[in-house]
């Protein structure tokens, strides 16, 4: 499958980042995106080269996160910084970094290389943040299936009366979407 690389894609939103970090598949590779100590986000692929671990599994040094399987050592910006083992830093073992701004809410992660990355290009949600959660719905729910049925879904309202009879919707949904 073939993904827009220069564009935002929504991670998550910002309070999922946690003190743990948040795991996404976002292009389909694996991100781990987390809080440096200033409070913005970094963001690497959620891999170590060595043995393909999960970044995600490991442990944080400051703004650095350290592999839990041999302890390889990443700054936020993707190098190898800390070898245990040796003083040497093995040749070829940094990783990809993302682009990731928090903005209304919502972490956003650009897909192409970091400097190319353009926070004009976010898309404005400033209607969204609510303080008191009264009418922003959050959360995530993975489909097990391709993203262009799940867009096709949100914006088909005609099924709405029949499919979530009982939830959210009413007759005035029909007429809405003929």
């Amino acid at each position: 499958m073939t993904w827009l690389r220069n564009a935002w894609y929504m991670a998550g939103w910002a309070d999922e980042v946690g003190e743990f970090g948040l795991t996404r598949k976002i292009i389909d590779q694996p991100v781990f995106v987390f809080r440096k100590q200033d409070g913005s986000l970094g963001a690497l692929l959620d891999r170590c080269p060595h043995r393909f671990a999960p970044l995600s599994k490991g442990e944080r040094d400051g703004d650095n996160v350290v592999c839990g399987y041999h302890g390889l050592a990443f700054s936020p910006e993707g190098k190898c910084v800390r070898n245990p083992f040796a003083e040497r830093i093995p040749s070829g073992s940094d990783i990809p970094t993302f682009a990731a701004v928090e903005r209304d809410g919502i972490v956003w992660l650009w897909a192409g290389t970091p400097e190319s990355a353009d926070v004009a290009l976010i898309p404005d949600f400033s209607f969204i943040p609510d303080t008191d959660h009264s009418r922003t719905v959050h959360g995530y729910t993975l489909m097990q299936a391709n993203y262009q049925y799940g867009t096709d879904n949100l914006l088909d309202l005609s099924h709405i009366e029949f499919v979530h009879r009982g939830t959210f919707a009413c007759a005035a949904t029909t007429t809405m979407a003929g």
